[in-house]
C-alpha cells in the first residue's frame, strides 16, 4: 500500500499523509510497517473529502489518528482497534455513509463532533465509554441510545437534532446538558430518574409528551423544554422550587400545570403554552414579566398569592375572562392584562 500512500517519517516512524494521486481508490489497509518502521499515525485531514473510500482497516500498530481525518469520506464501517490510543475532534463528521462503527479503543471520551452528520449511523455501543464530547453525534442517524452508570459526563449538543431518535435510556447520574437533545421530534418519552440538572435548551423543540420530574432533579434551566409542542402532562416534583425564564413556553399542548411545590415563576415560563387555567397559591412568592404572556387557551385565574402582578403576565390572554385576585397584592403594573378584551376581575 506504500505505492499509493503519502507518508513522512518521524523519530523512525511513519505518520500517514493521505493518498499520493489516486482518490478514488475504494478500500484500504493501513500496513503496520513501511519500510520496516512502524506506521502509528494517520495525520490530521489526510483522507478528508474522499467519497469514494468505502472500506478502511487500520494497522496493528497505529496509535494516532488525527482531527478530521475522515472528514466526507464514503466509509461505511470503521473499526477502532485497541491499539488506538487518540482520535481527533471531528474525526468522521459528514460520513453520510457510515452504519457501523466498534469503537475498542482504550480512549473513554467520543471527541467533540467526532460522529456529527453521520446519518445512516442508527446505534452505538456505549459500554465502554465515560465521556462523550461536546456535539459528538449531533445531527446522526442513532434510533436509540442507552447511556449505563459508566458515562460520567455528556457535553453540550452530544445528541442535537438526531432526527430519528425515539428512544433513550438514561442510567448515568450526570446533567442533560445544553441543547443535549433539542430538535429531537420524535423523542416521546424520557425517564428522568437519574438526571440530576437539566441544562438550557436540553430538550426544547422535542416530542415529549408527559414528563415526571423527581425529587432526584436539583436544576431545571432556562428553555429547558421550549416549543414542546407535544407536552401535555407535567409532574414537577423536583427539588428546585424555581421554573425558570421561558422553561415551558411555547407548549401548547400544555393545558394545566401545578404550582403546589413552586415558589418562583421565572420570566415567560407559560407564554404561548396551551394552559386553560391558572391556580397560584400561597406558596408562590414571586411572578417574574411575562409569565402567562399569549397564552391565547386561558379562561380563567386564581391569583391567591400576594406575588406583584408584573408587566405583562396576561398581555394578549384574549380568552381570559374570569380573573380572582388575593386582597394582599400590593402592586398590579400597568400592563399586567394589557389586550385582554374580555376580561373580569374581582379582589378576594
Amino acid at each position: 500500500m506504500e505505492d499509493i500512500l503519502n507518508y513522512k517519517v518521524e523519530n523512525e516512524s511513519i505518520t500517514i499523509l493521505g493518498f499520493k494521486k489516486n482518490k478514488s481508490v475504494k478500500s484500504i489497509k493501513i500496513p503496520d510497517f513501511i519500510d520496516g518502521k512502524p506506521v502509528i499515525k494517520i495525520t490530521e485531514e489526510a483522507f478528508r473529502d474522499l467519497p469514494m473510500l468505502r472500506n478502511i482497516e487500520f494497522g496493528d500498530n497505529l496509535q494516532y489518528i488525527g482531527d478530521y481525518a475522515f472528514v466526507n469520506s464514503g466509509l461505511k464501517s470503521v473499526v477502532i482497534k485497541p491499539n488506538i490510543q487518540h482520535i481527533g475532534k471531528s474525526c468522521f463528521v459528514l460520513c453520510h455513509s457510515l452504519k457501523n462503527v466498534q469503537w475498542m479503543s482504550p480512549t473513554t471520551r467520543i471527541p467533540d463532533y467526532c460522529f456529527s452528520d453521520c446519518d445512516n449511523l442508527e446505534s452505538f455501543d456505549f459500554t465502554n465509554i465515560e465521556n462523550i464530547g461536546k456535539g459528538a453525534f449531533a445531527n446522526s442517524g442513532l434510533k436509540t441510545i442507552k447511556l449505563g452508570g459508566n458515562i460520567k459526563s455528556v457535553e453540550t449538543h452530544a445528541f442535537y437534532s438526531c432526527s430519528s431518535l425515539s428512544e433513550v435510556i438514561w442510567l448515568c447520574d450526570c446533567a442533560v446538558p445544553s441543547n443535549c437533545f433539542n430538535i429531537n421530534r420524535q423523542l416521546s418519552s424520557f425517564d428522568f430518574q437519574h438526571v440530576s440538572q437539566i441544562e438550557k435548551m436540553a430538550f426544547a423543540e422535542t416530542g415529549l409528551t408527559n414528563i415526571v420530574l423527581g425529587r432526584n432533579i436539583l436544576h431545571i434551566s432556562s428553555y429547558a423544554f421550549y416549543n414542546c409542542k407535544h407536552l401535555s402532562q407535567v409532574d414537577w416534583q423536583c427539588k428546585s422550587s424555581r421554573i425558570y425564564p421561558h422553561c415551558f413556553e411555547g407548549c401548547t399542548s400544555l393545558e394545566s400545570f401545578d404550582f403546589s411545590s413552586v415558589r418562583e415563576v421565572g420570566a415567560s415560563a407559560f407564554s404561548y403554552s396551551g394552559l386553560k387555567t391558572v391556580a397560584l397559591e400561597t406558596n408562590i412568592k414571586k411572578v417574574e414579566r411575562a409569565v402567562f404572556k399569549g397564552c391565547n387557551q386561558l379562561e380563567t385565574v386564581y391569583w391567591n398569592c400576594d406575588a406583584d402582578i408584573r408587566g405583562n403576565t396576561f398581555r394578549k390572554c384574549e380568552k381570559l375572562k374570569t380573573v380572582e385576585i388575593s386582597d394582599k397584592v400590593k402592586n398590579i403594573e400597568t400592563t399586567a392584562f394589557n389586550v385582554c378584551n374580555k376580561i373580569e376581575i374581582s379582589f378576594i
